[in-house]
């Protein structure tokens, strides 16, 4: 059975009793519209949609009754000839995009010709609603009679085109919680995990291109940040390293010999020294090194070792370090003024508000008088930037965060390999944000406490300016107060 429309719609039976009336324009021709401006279309819950059922199943909800047939809800519309039933009529129809989005809210049909026979004044217009399980408020498209298309009869004045109004049931942001947003208790409501939850938002807001697009640049925006800040490291380790080098006023030769007791001996050579003791545990030291003379074991004169270096190296040393922080330095900061046009936030945003507005324009006028103005507003500004900022694009930074510690603990693993020394400090990086977790979830509820009274007075302050406002509407203006003045601070205050 097809879905029903709204009263008197293309769903219910044939007009029982003709209605004749005057048509527009020429009087000796009939009059083709569509049955009704506006065609209502509930749009198939999660209950009755089953995939690949191909069947009828019944909306417990609203009542009505729905034929699903792989996940799409056909649906009829009507088309009517006003005035005289006599002869043959054509004309074509379309589909236009509003914003519902063909192929993912129905399915577009473009120009089809519809013909009716002598004495034929009613056609059924057969539709195809797909259902969507995202959220996303009242949709609407439009169908046209094409201008220009129709013989045999005159083109309505007014109902040449009708819209066709798709009534979304889901629940924000997804249908995973349907039961629990449904059922309206806030206690129960406030039980959903809050993580989970972010993470279905999270999923819904990567729906729109224009948002998933922006993501993925920026999620590898905040990986290359993390590699500067890993070659930053790197350049610093370097430049210190330079800057204590020794200056290399000649080139030193050492032959190392052990005593057999443990120690060893270093003796200075000249070059082209042959090393003629058997034994190998003699060495002769590189070019260019030095040793320090405290040393006692090979090993230790060996980690000792400090490279020197020219003044000339120094100084080309030094400039290669400062161009390698200088050009990715420079690519990192065209990335994040880039990052402000990718409309990740504003995209979000305006979806959101978008949605707000249309469920409600789309509420009866008994439920609208039921919604308090600002909770709206409010709802509209504070909040929706709230979850956008506070959910979705701090999810992209704790991204950065998360990627930048575990690339920070290989880079330390892997520069200090078979050394001790670092492990306090690897272990002070592995569990500082373990506890910092631990103390945000300890005070969520405190917080989120707080949260609410202040959003609460700040609807109430809200409240009280549009009563004040529309109070003092009507009222004339003398222009005899004036309206602002300084104190004697210098402050601008008003004047009683």
């Amino acid at each position: 059975m097809p879905n029903k429309v709204a009263p008197g719609g293309a769903n219910s039976n044939k007009p029982s009793k003709r209605v004749e009336t005057k048509p527009a324009g020429d009087h000796t021709l009939p009059t083709v519209q569509w049955e009704t401006a506006c065609f209502i279309m509930p749009e198939p819950s999660e209950s009755v949609v089953k995939k690949r059922s191909g069947a009828v199943a019944a909306d417990a909800e609203n009542g009505d009754s729905v034929l699903v047939e792989n996940s799409d809800c056909k649906t009829e519309v009507g088309l009517v000839r006003l005035g005289p039933d006599k002869g043959r009529v054509s004309l074509q129809y379309q589909t236009v995009k509003m914003s519902a989005t063909p192929g993912k809210h129905y399915r577009s049909v473009p120009p089809t010709e519809v013909v009716f026979e002598d004495g034929e004044y009613y056609k059924r217009i057969h539709l195809d609603i797909l259902y969507a399980p995202t959220f996303d408020g009242t949709l609407e498209f439009a169908l046209q009679i094409i201008p220009g298309s129709v013989t045999g009869a005159v083109m309505g004045k007014y109902l040449r085109t009708a819209t066709v109004k798709i009534v979304d049931s889901s629940t924000f942001p997804t249908e995973k919680y349907a039961n629990e947003l449904r059922d309206g208790n806030i206690q129960t409501t406030r039980e959903i995990p809050i993580l989970d939850l972010v993470y279905q938002y999270i999923m819904m807001n990567l729906e729109s291109p224009i948002v998933r697009k922006g993501t993925i640049k920026a999620l590898l925006v905040a990986l290359y940040h993390n590699c500067y800040s890993i070659l930053t490291l790197v350049i610093s380790y370097n430049l210190v390293k330079i800057l204590n080098a020794p200056p290399c006023h000649e080139t030193l030769y050492f032959l190392i010999m052990a005593n057999g007791d443990g120690t060893f001996n270093q003796t200075q050579v000249g070059e082209g020294y042959k090393l003629d003791v058997d034994d190998d545990e003699a060495y002769i030291m590189s070019r260019d090194r030095r040793i320090a003379a405290d040393s006692e074991t090979y090993q230790e004169w060996k980690d000792a070792e400090i490279e020197c270096m020219q003044e000339h190296s120094k100084i080309n040393a030094l400039w290669w370090l400062g161009i390698a922080w200088m050009v990715p330095f420079g690519l990192k900061h065209y990335l994040d003024y880039r990052k402000c046009f990718w409309k990740i936030g504003g995209a979000s945003r305006k979806r959101l508000q978008v949605l707000l507005m249309r469920k409600f324009f789309n509420y009866t006028e008994e439920s609208r008088a039921k919604v308090q103005v600002e909770t709206l507003v409010m709802g509209m500004t504070r909040d929706v930037g709230d979850i956008v900022t506070n959910a979705y694009v701090a999810s992209i930074g704790l991204f950065g965060s998360v990627t930048e510690i575990a690339m920070l603990v290989l880079w330390m693993l892997s520069f200090n390999t078979g050394k001790t020394a670092s492990y306090p400090i690897l272990l002070v990086v592995l569990i500082f944000p373990v506890l910092t977790v631990m103390y945000i979830r300890k005070r969520q509820h405190q917080t989120n406490e707080k949260r609410r009274e202040v959003f609460k007075k700040e609807n109430t302050l809200i409240n009280h300016v549009i009563h004040s406002v529309s109070l003092c509407d009507g009222i004339p203006w003398s222009g005899n107060l004036p309206l602002l003045n300084n104190d004697d601070h210098g402050a601008p205050g008003f004047q009683l």
